[in-house]
């Protein structure tokens, strides 16, 4: 028994020498291809717990619970400098704000970085979707997707399913100065939307031309979704195959499929349709699973691209929108001004002031503030490295990377010591690129034209931040709308 217990100790410490030596070979490795390509170390993020880290978990957790997650990051900039590393559980963690290295993730680099191996929970949801693929699937998913984009800019919107349900929500806002949530609103609408341009239905019983089956996949979508927040748990990316929702994740997956499939089916069947028809072309009404069948009649392929989709057409629009409003309602002056504009131009939508207030709004508050990704090939990154975090950095395949949009637009160095106000004049000598501003442009102007104010109902003046698969205000965007008497 003894001899028994002697060789299992044996066994033990081989192993952990052999453990040991495997990180000595390859840490020596790494300090090496470091100094060859003229890098220095990163700068640390100080921790606690040295053995795993898990310090930098229980403060994620308890920021997300406080709701100023983004606040606690921006003060870990502040402190740690614009790139610094974490080691949680022994994955490496790279976060940084610099744009050089964003620049360079995104696109120098682009290929040396994917988001397969850290979006695991959501490619079970959404296969081999554009947003969750890297390499060959991810090339083939958007030299299909790209030519449907570029031929659907939106271009009438009286003609357009956003111009419809915008009308229809107007219609049901309060007008007697009563408080109402707009984030629910705008939730509502561009789930409408979205299902209206992608699959050609609505939802929502109270509409005439409401479906119950939309209703119903909404209903089965929003749960996968809530699934997939609870596996990626306190903003770290959790193995799907380790999450004990993934039963419930497989559930609810096999409830939406069903119902894009009948899409599928259905734009395929209209699709032979035309073609005895002598139609070479869907019509003129813009419904996307009908142009994308033109491409790929590959179901599965379609199916996944459609679930990849109907998210950021949902959540991301609908949170820009909230967070617009959010801060206009705290911002009485900027709402007068923008509504004296819009009523005295004669194209409002070309208003530069337009323009200005939606652009400053969203750097303050972001749908998308963050991307992480993962290293699967070593590269360099031009900056972080050294004291003064001026020298490049050496990235190891397996690395992940933290990129932070949403500081670097907050970041003083570019946008001067008022880098936290809103100001929407600071755009006035600044050049950027034309930003996606329809649909917002167009919410603004006709509330400017129905609301001579805006009122925040709204107790706490500060923005907390509801965590899921993206970023909503915990507390809504409550708000009285105050009529135009003229109007």
């Amino acid at each position: 028994m003894q001899n028994l217990i002697f060789l299992g100790i044996a066994f033990a410490g081989l192993f952990g020498i052999r453990y040991a030596f495997k990180i000595f070979i390859a840490r020596r490795a790494y300090v090496q291809a470091m100094h060859r390509n003229g890098c220095k170390p990163v700068r640390k993020w100080l921790r606690t717990d040295l053995l795993f880290g898990l310090d930098r978990i229980r403060r994620t957790k308890k920021a997300m619970k406080d709701g100023n997650l983004l606040e606690v990051t921006r003060q870990d900039f502040e402190a740690c400098g614009k790139t610094f590393e974490t080691c949680v559980m022994g994955v490496r963690t790279i976060y940084t704000m610099e744009w050089a290295n964003i620049h360079t993730v995104q696109s120098v680099e682009f290929e040396s970085w994917g988001v397969r191996p850290l979006r695991a929970s959501i490619a079970a949801m959404m296969g081999n979707g554009i947003t969750v693929s890297d390499g060959p699937t991810w090339s083939h998913a958007r030299k299909t997707l790209r030519p449907i984009f570029q031929k659907s800019q939106f271009k009438d919107l009286e003609k357009m399913a956003f111009e419809k349900h915008l009308s229809r929500m107007l219609k049901r806002m309060p007008n007697n100065g009563s408080a109402v949530d707009l984030q629910k609103l705008f939730q509502r609408m561009f789930i409408n939307v979205s299902l209206e341009y992608i699959f050609g239905e609505t939802r929502f019983s109270e509409l005439d031309d409401s479906s119950p089956d939309a209703d119903q996949f909404v209903a089965d979508y929003n749960n996968a979704v809530k699934t997939i927040a609870k596996m990626r748990g306190f903003g770290m990316n959790m193995p799907y195959d380790l999450s004990a929702n993934k039963r419930a994740l497989k559930k609810a997956v096999e409830k939406l499929q069903p119902y894009v499939d009948q899409q599928i089916a259905a734009a395929l069947k209209k699709k032979k349709e035309r073609m005895i028809d002598q139609q070479s072309q869907p019509n003129e009404s813009y419904v996307f699973v009908e142009q994308l069948v033109y491409e790929t009649e590959d179901q599965g392929f379609v199916r996944d691209q459609l679930l990849n989709i109907f998210f950021p057409a949902r959540d991301a629009s609908s949170a820009g929108a909230s967070f617009i409003f959010f801060i206009l309602t705290r911002h009485p002056d900027v709402w007068e001004k923008l509504r004296t504009e819009v009523l005295g131009h004669e194209k409002p939508m070309t208003s530069r002031y337009l323009s200005h207030v939606i652009n400053e709004c969203l750097r303050l508050l972001a749908p998308a503030s963050r991307a992480i990704r993962t290293c699967i090939k070593d590269c360099v990154l031009p900056y972080g490295g050294g004291i003064d975090g001026l020298s490049p950095i050496y990235v190891s395949a397996g690395t992940n990377i933290d990129l932070h949009f949403g500081q670097l637009h907050k970041d003083k160095d570019i946008w001067g010591p008022d880098a936290l106000e809103f100001r929407p004049e600071r755009w006035e000598n600044l050049d950027p690129k034309q930003m996606l501003i329809t649909q917002y442009g167009y919410l603004l102007v006709r509330m400017a034209k129905l609301f001579q104010r805006i009122e925040n109902r709204d107790e706490v003046l500060e923005f907390v931040e509801e965590h899921s698969m993206t970023i909503t205000s915990r507390n809504g965007v409550k708000v009285a709308l105050i009529p135009d008497s003229n109007s």
